[in-house]
Parts: C-alpha cells; sequence; structure tokens
C-alpha cells in the first residue's frame, strides 16, 4: 500500500513496513487502536462488522446480512449471488473506481500494486514467522 503511492514516500522493505505498522508508526495510526474503537462501539454507532474469510466461505450469507443491516427490501438469493459476482475480488480488480487506475500519476505500478489477488490466507507468504506471532 504505502510503497505503491508516491505521496507515502516509502521505499523500504515489507518487513520494515509492517513493523512500523504494527507499532502504530504509519500514516494511518494504529490499526488495533483503530479496530478496537470499533469493537467496543462505545458511541452506540450502527456498524457492521465483517471478515474478508467469511465473505469467501459465507458469501450469500454474507450479502444477506448486509442487505438486511442496511434495511433495504430482501433480495432473492439469485439477486445476492449477482451482487457476489459484482462484487467480486476479481471484478473490483479491473473497475477503475476500486482498483485506483484514476490515481495512476501518483502510484507506483511497478513497485506495488494496489490490489494483489483476493486470496484468504495469502498475507502469511508475506510476513516473517515473528511478524506472524504478532498478527
Amino acid at each position: 500500500h504505502a510503497k505503491g503511492f508516491s505521496v507515502f514516500n516509502y521505499s523500504g522493505k515489507f518487513e520494515e513496513f509492517a513493523e512500523l505498522f504494527l507499532e502504530g508508526r504509519v500514516e494511518s495510526g494504529s490499526w488495533w487502536t483503530h479496530l478496537k474503537q470499533y469493537v467496543e462501539n462505545k458511541d452506540g454507532l450502527d456498524i457492521l462488522l465483517l471478515r474478508y474469510e467469511d465473505l469467501h466461505t459465507k458469501g450469500l450469507n454474507m450479502i444477506h446480512q448486509v442487505n438486511d443491516f442496511l434495511g433495504l427490501p430482501k433480495l432473492s438469493d439469485e439477486l445476492c449471488k449477482r451482487v457476489l459476482e459484482e462484487t467480486s475480488f476479481n471484478k473490483m480488480k479491473e473497475d477503475p473506481s476500486a482498483n485506483y487506475s484514476w490515481r495512476n500519476d501518483g502510484r507506483k505500478k511497478d513497485e506495488s500494486p494496489f490490489m494483489r489477488k483476493g486470496k484468504v490466507g495469502d498475507w502469511t507468504n508475506f510476513f516473517s514467522k515473528r511478524t506472524k506471532r504478532q498478527v
């Protein structure tokens, strides 16, 4: 992410960035603090927390859950399947509104694509054993 956008001015190794990220020393601050605020939801906001992995294993149910959370009219399974197809990783990777290709002037596409593979668990191929334990 940071390496792919010139605005972040980051050119180090991934492992170094992972350390900075885990310590909250990146432009967006601490992921853990950010996530904790939503999990605790002290402000009583209407929040629906989803896991990427669940979209892959329980996609149809997740689309129904999002639809219900938004208070929209009930969707048929057929329409939910279409939503899953239209919002699939492969479709979004080709969609300029999702893949940041409209920001090509500020991106270093050759160094780090904005969207990689969309595979559950692929992150483990990039983290050291030490970093995996921290996550």
